[in-house]
């Protein structure tokens, strides 16, 4: 399995436990609007798979995207994607990140649920 590949399983993993905290800790409810060491791990992901796929490519990071990637991943991702791999494949790599995203947000309310079953039971 790739490093890219772990990373993305990492990432789901990530959006898990999130889920199943909100449940446990915090009684279902999820006030915070961003708590620090879950965007974090978040951005640490986001990043290292944007690395190794960079790498992957040859394609030069400059600093200004790297930043970007972080700081506004909602445009950093989507433009690294277009110009790493040209219009054609850039769409495909972006419908690929359309579902991730749904992917991880279903993943988010799979480890709540999971969480939540002890208290359905009792």
């Amino acid at each position: 399995m790739s490093r890219k590949t772990v990373t993305l399983w990492l990432l789901a993993s990530a959006f898990a436990v999130f889920g199943a905290s909100a449940v446990l800790l915090e009684g279902g409810r999820y006030e915070a609007a961003a708590k620090v060491p879950e965007v974090f791990l978040i951005g640490l992901l986001m990043f290292a798979w944007y690395v190794f796929d960079s790498n992957e490519r040859s394609y030069r990071r400059s600093a200004f995207l790297n930043l970007t990637v972080i700081a506004v991943p909602a445009v950093g991702v989507p433009y690294y994607l277009f110009r790493s791999r040209g219009l054609r494949k850039g769409a495909v790599a972006f419908g690929w990140l359309f579902l991730l995203t749904i992917g991880l947000l279903a993943s988010t309310f799979v480890g709540a649920f999971v969480a939540f079953l002890p208290q359905l039971a009792a």
